[in-house]
Formats: C-alpha cells, structure tokens, sequence
C-alpha cells in the first residue's frame, strides 16, 4: 500500500510540474523551459506541399517552409500567414529605446510592412505604414511620413515629408517640406522641395520644380521643373511643363498652358492667348459675355517714381478731335459674343492713328 501512494504522489508532482531541457530549474510560469547558449530551437521543416497537406492545423502552429518563398509560417485559424514577409521596427514608443533596422540609428520612429533596404545611419522622427517599398531607402532624413504602397519609397535623406496614396512621392530622393496626397502626387519628383500636391495625379511628372501648389485630381500633371505655380481645380494648368509663376483657379483652367510665364487665369476653364504666352490675365472662358465690377476702369501705376525717359507729347485736343467713337454688334470670330451690342473704338483705327501720329 506504500508503494501504490508513493508512485500516486510522483504522477501528480509531474502533472503539475515544468518541463525543463538543459536546466534543472525551470521557470515557474512556463510548462516548457529550452535552456542554451550554443544551440538553438529549431521547428519542424517542411516544404509548402507538405505544409498544405496538414490536415485541421491548430491556430498558432508554426513551421518553417524550405522552398518557394522560404521562412517561419504560421497558421492563423484560416490561413497560413509569413512571418518574414511582413517586419516591424518599433522605436521610440517609450520614449526610451532605439530600436535598428540594418543600421545605428532610427529613434523615435515607426516602420510597418515591408522591411527595408536602407541603413537608416540616422534617420529619426520617420512614420511609414504600408506593404512593400514605403520610406524603404531611407537612410539619414528625418520627420518623414508615408502611408501607401511604395509612398515615399527612394527617398533617402529628404526629411520632413508627408506622402499619403499608392506611390505618393516614390521618386523622391532629397526633396524637402513636400506633401503628396492622393495616388500618384508628386510621384516622379526627386530632389524638387516645398511643393504640395493634393489629388490624385497632381503634379505627378514633377521632378525638380519647387513652391508649387496643386489641388485638384490631375491639377499640374505634366509640370516638371515649373516653378511657384498655383493650381486650384480639376486640371487646373494641365499641360503646364516648364511654365512658372502661373496661377490657375477653377476647372480645366489653364490646361491648355505650356510654357507660359506669369500668366493669371480665372475661372471654369479661361485659358490664356497661347499656350506659351508671358504676363497675361483672363478672366472666364469663351463664354463668358459680360464682365460685372463696382468700378468700369482699371487704373495702371502712375506714380513718376515707376518711370524714366520722360518726353512731353506734343499731341493734344487735335488728336482726340480724330478718335471715331461707333456704335456696333460683337460678333467675335469664336462666336462667344453674337449680337450683343456696345460702344468704343475700333483698334485697327486707333492703332492706325497713332502710327500718323507724334505719339507713334
């Protein structure tokens, strides 16, 4: 009888007790305790074959596959799930620790979904969150943020980014202060800074230009190096490549603009004489048939400080004795204007007087 509670009492002392393998003492809290240090665990190793052929597996099981895309595998309930496809740097969550991804430095950042390729030497204060290629080069910029597929994806020591949509900024390599949001804005620019682009293919052929501002899907599309330009609309400025200092509000407008150079454009697609033209305000489209202000008169700068080469003209009342004021209809050769009628000047007659005139 006291051999039968002798071997009772040893059966329930292992139920309960841990298992330990190279240690004699194994922790308390584990049921499992592998104690080395110069061998490692190592788990079952299989081929994906083999691994799909595992009939019912238990949620968390894990496995390394040998073939194919090889790695740690586990199953999650529904599905096997790579452990090597998706890495996590986490830093700087506590305020404390530095964590590295193939480099000295990445403090007080945060990198979700594909690991990256960069040695991140010392770049700090950067978010990116999406799979494969987001802020993947980085290495020495700071303060970047990116959330898309492959946003912000060469950049390497622009600092101060902020890129949200499939492949915002993927160019990007130095550029600063820049900020892409949408699919595709600002995506082939490199080293151009201080840009802002927010739309879907919003200055997305942008390379070097800087200080320009798009809002609106498409609004400067093609401009390259184009400087300090303003698109606001749908389109707005289109086509514009190498024009600067260009300003363009309301749909379409100014898509049709190249080259041009400070050309002011107002309202649903107003469009400037040509595609190239210098120093040029329009207001509305075509359509357009009558202009409405407080004011009827523009007044230019008159001050004597803005001008030199003063001549005094000898022209006077006999010159306005020969200005033929008529009455007529517009009947404009786009035919936007038809039968509207009006009072003036015809320009080929005044142009033609003042050529006869001490004033030509």
């Amino acid at each position: 009888m006291k051999k039968l509670i002798l071997v009772f009492l040893v059966s329930i002392n292992f139920i309960y007790s841990q298992v330990g393998i190279g240690t004699t003492t194994p922790a308390s809290t584990s049921l499992l305790d592998v104690t080395s240090t110069t061998k490692g665990f190592l788990v079952p190793r299989m081929t994906a074959t083999q691994k799909d052929a595992i009939t019912s597996p238990a949620t968390g099981l894990l496995i390394y596959q040998t073939d194919g895309t090889a790695g740690f595998y586990y199953y999650t309930g529904s599905a096997w799930i790579s452990l090597t496809s998706s890495s996590v740097a986490v830093t700087g969550l506590d305020g404390l620790s530095d964590a590295k991804v193939g480099g000295s430095n990445f403090a007080g950042g945060l990198l979700l979904g594909h690991q990256g390729t960069g040695t991140l030497s010392y770049a700090n204060y950067n978010t990116g969150v999406g799979e494969y290629g987001t802020l993947r080069s980085i290495t020495n910029g700071d303060n970047n943020s990116a959330f898309g597929y492959q946003a912000l994806e060469s950049n390497t020591i622009g600092s101060s980014n902020n890129a949200f949509g499939f492949r915002a900024l993927q160019s990007n390599t130095s550029g600063n202060n820049n900020i892409a949001n949408g699919d595709y804005s600002l995506n082939s620019n490199t080293t151009g800074s201080d840009n802002i682009a927010n739309g879907v293919f919003a200055l997305r052929s942008n390379t070097t230009g800087g200080f320009n501002i798009a809002y609106g899907g498409e609004a400067l599309r093609f401009n390259t190096t184009g400087t300090s330009s303003t698109a606001i609309g749908y389109m707005a400025l289109y086509n514009n490549t190498t024009g600067y200092a260009n300003t363009a509000i309301g749909y379409s407008s100014g898509s049709t603009v190249t080259t041009g150079v400070n050309i002011t454009l107002l309202g649903h697609d107003a469009e400037p004489s040509t595609a190239t033209a210098v120093n040029q305000i329009t207001l509305g489209d075509a359509a357009i048939s009558s202009l409405r202000c407080q004011v009827t008169s523009i007044t230019s700068l008159s001050d004597k400080r803005d001008k030199q080469n003063i001549t005094k003209i000898t022209e006077g009342i006999d010159f306005v004795k020969k200005l033929n004021p008529v009455t007529f209809e517009w009947n404009t050769r786009d035919k936007a204007k038809v039968g509207i009628k009006a009072a003036g000047f015809i320009a080929q007659e005044l142009l033609e007087l003042q050529n006869n005139s001490a004033i030509g």
